[in-house]
């Protein structure tokens, strides 16, 4: 019991009332832990993605990398976003009829239900993209306008976005 010995050593020299406060802080410690999942949930994983800018990211990433190939530049994108997009789901409405035996009144509920395909996920119908509110695009490097040009037409065209909400900025000094 090699490895329990300085513990042995710690607690007979440490006072009775840190002894305490020690045991009452690991106690809430520990129930803090057991309070927070350990694994998420399985509703949330079939859970449609209702926010697309997290996926846009990816692209983005990848936009970069080929413009600074383009421009033989380090070049960064910042997209800003109006909206987090949608995602549609396909559902089935489910009407049932109830007779009030009191006043003999017809209530109907409707009742709508997403369809799951064979694997249990929920089936999509159509997915809205962000739209998006601005462009900024940062070249490191001296201006030149040709460049200035290129990157305006690129995130004109990669993007969607319109000439208005696009900025190209230019630094000479490369971002670390």
């Amino acid at each position: 019991m090699k490895w329990f010995t300085p513990l042995k050593n710690f607690w007979t020299k440490c006072p009775k009332g840190k002894r305490i406060k020690l045991i009452v802080m690991l106690l809430l410690i520990g129930t803090i832990l057991l309070l927070f999942p350990s694994s998420p949930s399985k509703k949330a994983s079939n859970s449609p993605p209702t926010n697309m800018i997290n996926q846009q990211n990816l692209p983005t990433r990848e936009f970069e990398e080929l413009l600074s190939k383009i421009t033989g530049h380090e070049v960064r994108v910042l997209i800003a976003y109006a909206d987090t997009g949608e995602v549609e789901v396909v559902s089935e409405e489910t009407v049932t009829a109830e007779t009030k035996s009191a006043t003999g009144a017809l209530q109907q509920k409707k009742d709508q239900k997403p369809v799951l395909d064979a694997n249990k996920n929920i089936q999509i119908k159509n997915k809205h993209q962000p739209r998006i509110k601005g462009v900024c695009v940062f070249c490191f490097a001296p201006y030149s306008r040709e460049t200035e040009e290129l990157l305006y037409r690129a995130a004109r065209g990669s993007l969607g976005a319109d000439l208005h909400t696009v900025e190209v900025i230019f630094d000479s000094y490369p971002a670390h």
